[in-house]
């Protein structure tokens, strides 16, 4: 199923790009066919691919040549962020395998980790932003406390700190765009975590990214991760915010810019 979202720009009077994005595929041995017959017919309708997050099962060296070899046969520009399954420092995975196959994702796309990518479509520069965010404070403070307790040893606060420099690194670089979209894998907002489990929220996400989105106003937001969340909800500012993880969209979502 496929998800069509119109998005003001600014400029309606231009040729619309068409954006496919979708969050989570999880490619390994068993699913790369699938996944390969997927992006080709995602990509037939649209310019431009955005792939947010957790694009390996276990981020290792062939499950990255896997996708790399789908990424190969995709006709259009293809712009990622790595998800908690491809890399994840606080869980110790981001190790010499994982690095290999970060490299390996890298050699097919335009793998974005605080950095941006400038697409131009006619007469507008579109900017994406890129970074995998950061979780573990979304949710109720009495689970947000009960899953910071639990990190004893592990160095969180260095983690949010350097991802939320990475979101506000990649949004600056995008800002003279005349479409700004910001491509995480982490949610940024309460809204499209809806539907998971109450004392799941805390692995989902971060309020601190949704207080930047606030603050620079991307004209559109997209992540994954939360595979039982919800398909759209804005930031309390009213920036849009999407959850295109195709276990709860169906499949692939399309935003017309």
């Amino acid at each position: 199923m496929a998800r069509r979202h119109h998005l003001a720009s600014g400029k309606a009077d231009l040729a619309p790009c068409r954006i496919a994005a979708v969050g989570d595929l999880h490619c390994h041995a068993a699913t790369v066919e699938r996944i390969r017959g997927f992006l080709a017919e995602a990509t037939a309708q649209a310019d431009l691919l955005l792939l947010a997050g957790d694009l390996t099962e276990n981020g290792t060296p062939l499950e990255a040549e896997l996708l790399a070899s789908c990424l190969g046969e995709v006709p259009v520009p293809v712009a990622v962020v790595l998800g908690n399954h491809d890399w994840d420092p606080l869980a110790n995975r981001a190790n010499g395998a994982q690095r290999e196959a970060r490299r390996t994702v890298a050699g097919a796309a335009q793998v974005l980790d605080g950095r941006s990518v400038l697409f131009q479509s006619g007469n507008r520069t579109i900017g994406i932003a890129g970074a995998s965010g950061c979780y573990g404070d979304l949710g109720e403070a009495r689970y947000v406390s009960a899953f910071q307790s639990r990190l004893n040893g592990v160095p969180y606060d260095d983690f949010v700190l350097g991802e939320l420099k990475k979101v506000v690194a990649a949004l600056d670089e995008v800002q003279l765009a005349d479409v700004r979209i910001l491509l995480l894998h982490y949610a940024p907002i309460e809204g499209t975590v809806a539907g998971e489990a109450a004392h799941l929220y805390p692995v989902c996400g971060h309020r601190a990214v949704g207080s930047i989105i606030d603050r620079y106003r991307p004209h559109l937001v997209i992540h994954g991760h939360c595979h039982y969340g919800t398909a759209f909800a804005k930031s309390l500012g009213g920036v849009p915010v999407y959850n295109v993880a195709h276990q709860v969209t169906g499949g692939v979502s399309y935003f017309w810019v």
